[in-house]
């Protein structure tokens, strides 16, 4: 086996299972740019939600087979797309495993940098007024709000503005609480969609957000039409024809 060390790009459950499109658009992005990673055929949960439910024996024992895993495959760096995935590996993986020492990117963190650097173009206009949902995980967790922010801000035709509640104030999805308490999660979703109708357009970097914002989109026929950052990204890079979502004009 070689000795050389490995990026790996951590696709995550939703995206790996849900939206596969999306986990292709970052791999896409990545190719464009010659960033060389490797995807797992069988690729494990990081185990962020047994921490989050409580489970710290299992979730303990994930996240030991998971270092232990990472290490027999050389990996050097890891890139991921879901923001509890990446709070998971920089938080809880160092405590576990105290030699755990694995540099971790969200995929936001290298998009941003990839433009600043002028080697991912995006050329493509998309002509919408947007704005941004903090997904928890990726911003009050971890601290990424400007990356989000300035990802969507140098793509050409958007007109971006902030929601009334935005960053540290931002309200959650609703998502960890969906299945016990589904019309709560309904009323923080609405909340969110609401405070973006007069853009038509919300974009989040976590799949999650997603999945619970589309959804109550979709349940409740709303306006507001939820756009996912990568996406958004690999189209106005010319990597992908078109996005599966309708977008909003304004």
């Amino acid at each position: 086996m070689s000795s050389e060390l490995k990026t790996l790009y951590f696709v995550g459950c939703t995206t790996a299972h849900v939206y596969t499109e999306t986990g292709q658009a970052m791999k896409k992005i990545l190719d464009a740019v010659n960033i060389e990673v490797k995807i797992l055929k069988e690729e494990p949960c990081c185990g962020g939600v047994l921490f989050m439910i409580g489970q710290m024996g299992e979730a303990i024992k994930k996240v030991k087979e998971n270092i232990a895993f990472l290490k027999s495959h050389n990996i050097g760096k890891i890139i991921v797309n879901c923001p509890e995935c990446y709070k998971t590996f920089r938080e809880d993986y160092p405590r576990v495993g105290k030699d755990f020492n694995i540099p971790v990117q969200h995929s936001t963190q290298v998009i941003a940098q990839l433009i600043k650097e002028g080697k991912l173009q995006l050329t493509k206009e998309v002509p919408i007024k947007a704005t941004y949902h903090d997904s928890c995980h990726l911003g009050r967790h971890t601290g990424i709000y400007d990356e989000p922010r300035f990802i969507i801000q140098s793509i050409p035709g958007i007109k971006f503005k902030e929601m009334e509640m935005s960053k540290e104030h931002a309200i959650c999805c609703g998502g960890p609480i969906r299945e016990p308490f589904i019309e709560l999660r309904n009323q923080m979703s609405l909340s969110n969609l609401d405070m973006s109708k007069r853009l038509r357009n919300i974009v989040t970097a976590c799949p999650t957000c997603y999945y619970n914002l589309d959804g109550v989109s979709q349940l409740f026929e709303h306006k507001v039409q939820v756009i996912k950052l990568i996406d958004l990204v690999a189209y106005s890079a010319e990597l992908i024809p078109e996005l599966s979502v309708l977008l909003q004009g304004g």
